[in-house]
């Protein structure tokens, strides 16, 4: 007897889903790749992302690069800023000021560090992230930074046959049982030569110059990463005064460039329809006037280390990641070349715009050092010197714009402005100095007398201010409160930053018009 024909619908409708359960089955059987199931936390994705074409595609993509900026506690929102402009926009995402003195972002290719180590002005370091992990607090401090160094990389790709390694800290604070930065360096160092000795046979000989693998490290809260400095050292180190005597009161260049851009000096100088009158009535040895013309022209600070003024050192001394085993010449060059074109479009913005630097020194020692320091810069063709008296200085244009850097008391830190200390912030100097991967006690910081000479220059200052300087804008970086009253002046803005080790206050002043009557008066 045959089945009625609503048997037959009855048996197709359990049959048919039984047979699409068996297909898939078959099929997943089939197939190498066995996803995991519901209860082990998959969830089925949707058609087009599950396609071999796309899963090729998602894996190739570059992850992730993460750097970490440091500069002078009180510039990291003017290095997030920097991070910005268009010719860093296409290489840094996700940029943030973290911390005082650090700022940290991501890029997917290898030339977002390198742009941001040529470009930037106010960074002290260009730090590339290698690994990061928890240590384990009740294990003993030694054991555990060597523990997670030792599997943080592959050290034997990252340091090349016949490299050498330098290690330094960049902060360490409120940890479980480690206190002294020595410890880990020496740990890190330990566990990187070993691994490569057990690779290699052969355990990295000491750097007898600038280390050809420099790495630095920051533990904080017993979470500790390890970086690649892509530049060696500080940034600060334009090369202007490579070889020179520096000035004993010098400010350091990343200091100097910073606090021009926290002054919008780069709007003035770039953005301003006639041209930016800049003075500095007290500018030593020029630190001030040079970075405000390499601002001025749109000259990216790393062009100097790969001009003249570093000649007779290795190309990876200069740039340690040109010896390392991922650099890309190629887009090391772009980067190169898109800077020297920006440099000269720049300096021929600024000459046809008027621009004028000017500077003054009652020491004539210290204008020659500025006159080397801009020549060596290629800035000695918009700088202009004049040796004299503050009080007594009549600029040849009335300027719309003066910064200065007067005495008050107390002189920064020499040379190592940009090295970090082990309790201190990022960049801010506590009285060591780098020596051989560790750090060293200096002198304590040199007190000068409050006297006289000291008022003298405040009020020289201000003579030069409300005579020559009507209308303009002024910012004056001063270390001591005490001392500023002398300028007779009320300050309009307030920005604090901590350089050499000193907090210091860049204020602003604008420099009133006299009035109708009081001119009438005179």
């Amino acid at each position: 007897m045959l089945p009625s024909r609503t048997g037959l619908q009855q048996q197709q409708s359990f049959v048919r889903p039984l047979w699409r359960w068996c297909r898939r089955l078959l099929c997943s059987c089939s197939s190498s790749d066995i996803r995991p199931s519901r209860a082990h936390g998959w969830r089925p994705e949707s058609r087009a992302a599950a396609t071999p074409s796309k899963q090729r595609l998602k894996q190739a993509l570059p992850r992730q690069h993460q750097y970490l900026i440091t500069c002078h506690p009180g510039l990291e929102q003017v290095a997030a800023k920097e991070l910005q402009q268009p010719w860093l926009l296409e290489y840094a995402q996700n940029v943030e000021a973290v911390a005082p003195g650090r700022v940290k972002f991501a890029s997917r290719t290898l030339a977002g560090g390198y742009a941001a180590a040529l470009n930037l002005r106010s960074a002290t370091r260009v730090l590339q992230l290698i690994h990061e992990e928890q240590l384990d607090p009740y294990t003993a401090a030694g054991d555990t930074v060597y523990k997670a160094t030792r599997g943080a990389a592959a050290w034997q790709q990252l340091l090349g046959p016949g490299q050498t390694l330098g290690v330094h800290c960049v902060h360490l604070r409120n940890n479980s049982n480690i206190t002294n930065s020595q410890l880990v360096s020496r740990r890190v160092r330990d566990a990187v030569c070993d691994a490569v000795r057990d690779a290699r046979g052969v355990r990295p000989s000491p750097p007898e110059g600038a280390p050809d693998l420099p790495l630095a490290f920051q533990l904080l809260s017993d979470n500790l990463q390890l970086f690649r400095d892509l530049g060696g050292g500080s940034l600060h180190r334009r090369g202007y005064r490579q070889g020179a005597t520096v000035h004993k009161a010098a400010l350091n260049e990343a200091a100097a460039a910073g606090l021009l851009l926290l002054a919008d000096w780069q709007d003035k100088a770039q953005h301003a329809a006639a041209g930016s009158v800049l003075a500095d009535p007290m500018c030593g040895s020029g630190t001030f006037l040079i970075e405000a013309a390499l601002i001025a022209t749109n000259a990216a600070p790393g062009l100097l280390r790969n001009s003249s003024t570093m000649i007779g050192r290795p190309p990876h001394h200069i740039w340690p990641f040109m010896g390392w085993h991922d650099y890309d010449d190629w887009q090391w060059q772009l980067l190169l070349n898109a800077a020297q074109q920006r440099a000269e479009q720049g300096q021929h913005h600024w000459n046809q715009s008027g621009g004028q630097l000017l500077g003054n020194d009652i020491s004539k020692g210290a204008l020659e050092l500025a006159q080397k320091a801009a020549t060596k810069a290629g800035m000695s063709g918009v700088i202009s010197l004049h040796q004299g008296h503050c009080k007594d200085w009549q600029p040849a244009q009335t300027p719309n714009m003066v910064v200065a850097n007067p005495p008050w008391g107390l002189r920064l830190l020499p040379a190592a402005a940009g090295e970090e200390s082990r309790h201190g912030n990022p960049s801010s100097i506590s009285g060591r100095q780098r020596r051989g991967g560790l750090y060293q006690q200096q002198q304590p910081q040199q007190q000068e007398p409050v006297d006289d000479n000291l008022m003298d220059a405040w009020q020289e200052l201000s003579v030069f201010l409300k005579g020559q300087c009507q209308g303009a804008e002024a910012w004056v970086l001063s270390g001591n409160p005490s001392v500023t009253q002398h300028l007779a002046m009320r300050s309009c803005k307030k920005r604090s930053v901590s350089i050499g080790g000193q907090k210091t206050a860049w204020l602003k002043y604008e420099v009133r018009r006299p009035s109708k009557q009081s001119a009438d008066n005179r």
